[in-house]
């Protein structure tokens, strides 16, 4: 078949590229002299849902592709769950440096966007009418997610009928026996245990996907955004806003007071951290969190610093420290904040650029 555009686009997040992945790239090589592949949730902290890294996924997809792997150019594209114009923007601002800045220099009106309709998560095919579109059909209704599960439940993976080929596989149990796998294995079945003994049981026993509700506070101060470092599961390390599940006798207010003094013991007066409070936001992503449907309700407390004269030598932050279920509690300068996604608990960095503070 003659090529009939310059470029085709391919966007997924590949956890990991599979048969039905590799059959869309297979027909997009065949009407287009390039690929371009955009990896979604790029620099996103490892987790059960997004278990491999930016470049452990294109060393995969290479490994798959083969001698093809030369007619593909990768786009690293970064969530941004509550800010959709600033994932499309990133999104094009990818294809424009592929295309006007890499090797090729081709029209980008040459691009056209490839994948499946298959349902309401692929609304992002509409987003791009700068772009042609090529629809392709849904290879054998093969799912990442099941291959998700038997990486996480079997040692070392098999092939299945998911993968590509051996050199794939070979790259996937490479990543898979490393220490920082083997961690996201062992939090999986804390996961597991998890729903088990909290989720609800329905009228046969089964157990009933729960809905929680939980408060997160993003306090800020001078220039300053207080984090705290997680020390449970699941992302155990990683660096979060302080917050916690509400309980059933408090208000959503009151329950993010309670948690952000549990965990950082924040030396300033409650009714100031009321007063202080900026905004709000309502955090709904179906998949935020592995252990269910969790919704969390966060502020933006935005603190000013009573003591600071200007003189920098008398500038003092409110004392902080890490207890109940957090190691440790830090001031980071917001200048920091765009660098540290890779170790960002679940979602929250997308919430503290959703209120706009980064």
């Amino acid at each position: 078949m003659d090529h009939i555009v310059d470029y085709t686009l391919f966007m997924g997040r590949f956890q990991p590229y599979h048969l039905g992945h590799h059959a869309v790239v297979t027909k997009a090589l065949e009407l287009s002299d390039t690929v371009l592949i955009g990896l979604g949730s790029a620099y996103a902290a490892r987790s059960l849902k997004n278990p491999f890294t930016v470049d452990e996924r294109q060393s995969i997809i290479e490994a798959a592709l083969g001698d093809d792997a030369s007619r593909v150019r990768f786009i690293a594209i970064e969530d941004h769950r509550y800010n959709l114009n600033r994932w499309i923007t990133e999104v094009q601002e990818g294809v424009d440096d592929a295309v006007l800045h890499g090797k090729w220099k081709a029209d980008p009106t040459s691009v056209s966007l490839i994948g499946h309709r298959k349902d309401s998560s692929s609304f992002y095919l509409k987003m791009f009418p700068m772009f042609g579109f090529i629809d392709v059909a849904n290879h054998e209704m093969i799912s990442a997610t099941d291959y998700r599960h038997h990486l996480f439940t079997t040692s070392p993976p098999d092939k299945l009928n998911f993968l590509v080929n051996d050199a794939e596989l070979d790259v996937i149990r490479r990543i898979h026996a490393s220490d920082d796998f083997q961690a996201l294995i062992d939090e999986y079945w804390e996961v597991q245990a998890y729903k088990l003994k909290w989720w609800p049981k329905g009228p046969a026993g089964a157990v009933i996907r729960g809905l929680y509700v939980t408060v997160d506070a993003a306090v800020t101060c001078a220039g300053h955004i207080l984090l705290v470092k997680r020390g449970g599961f699941p992302q155990p390390g990683t660096w979060a806003l302080p917050g916690g599940f509400l309980n059933p006798d408090e208000t959503i207010e009151d329950g993010m007071i309670r948690e952000l003094r549990e965990e950082t013991g924040l030396g300033v007066p409650e009714p100031v951290i009321r007063g202080s409070i900026a905004s709000r936001i309502v955090a709904d992503d179906i998949d935020r969190d592995p252990r269910g449907r969790i919704i969390s309700n966060a502020f933006h407390i935005d603190v000013r610093n009573p003591d600071f004269t200007g003189n920098r030598d008398e500038f003092r932050l409110p004392r902080v420290k890490g207890q109940d279920d957090a190691v440790d509690a830090r001031w980071f300068p917001l200048s920091d904040i765009p660098g540290m996604r890779e170790n960002m608990f679940a979602d929250h960095y997308d919430i503290i650029e959703a209120m706009g503070i980064i």
